[in-house]
């Protein structure tokens, strides 16, 4: 059995500005995160119903790995990307100093979206609980952003290799065919009781 590759995590900037990243290890499930300023009804899709959401508060992974993800994997490694990093991240001055806000609940009647941000500050890392008015447009906010989470498309084997594992395959089999008119198969040869000599 042949593995595919794994997707490794990829940072997505525009110019020197981080923008989200692809491929992101969220408990064992590859998760693409794109960064959005506005408010949660222009982000998602009317930001009235959980299914606008990824995370719902039964959802595996949940906000929570998300967040935690978001900084140990994104964040943790932009220095390997770009160093020194200068840049900013979509709606923040600097990657260092942002709220990310993961949405995973909303109450359409009240308009208030409850989420988890994952908070990067120069000193500290973490996350936290918050809730935000659904109309509120982060871009008014100091270093507030959102995260919108997807799920990354799953790599399909490259056709060579497809062809190949088939060829070879095929190769084996009409090998092992023709061995086996002179009594012997590819695994040695056999008496006429087909015990091994």
């Amino acid at each position: 059995m042949t593995a595919l590759p794994v997707q490794a995590l990829t940072h997505i900037f525009e110019g020197d500005v981080l923008v989200g990243a692809d491929s992101v290890d969220v408990q064992g499930t590859l998760l693409d995160v794109r960064f959005y300023d506005g408010s949660c009804v222009a982000v998602f899709n009317g930001c009235d119903d959980q299914g606008d959401f990824l995370f719902g508060s039964a959802a595996s992974p949940t906000p929570r790995d998300a967040a935690w993800s978001l900084v140990r994997e994104v964040l943790g490694r932009i220095s390997d990307v770009q160093t020194p990093y200068i840049g900013a991240v979509l709606g923040c001055r600097d990657v260092f100093d942002c709220d990310f806000v993961a949405p995973n609940s909303v109450d359409p009647r009240r308009q208030v979206v409850n989420g988890i941000a994952a908070e990067s500050h120069h000193s500290t890392i973490g996350f936290t609980v918050t809730a935000l008015s659904s109309t509120v447009d982060t871009s008014t906010l100091d270093d507030v952003v959102y995260a919108r989470w997807s799920l990354s498309p799953v790599p399909e084997p490259a056709p060579a290799w497809l062809m190949l594992v088939g060829l070879l395959a095929l190769g084996h089999r009409r090998l092992n065919a023709k061995f086996k008119w002179f009594g012997v198969g590819l695994r040695g040869r056999r008496g006429a009781e087909g015990i091994p000599v």
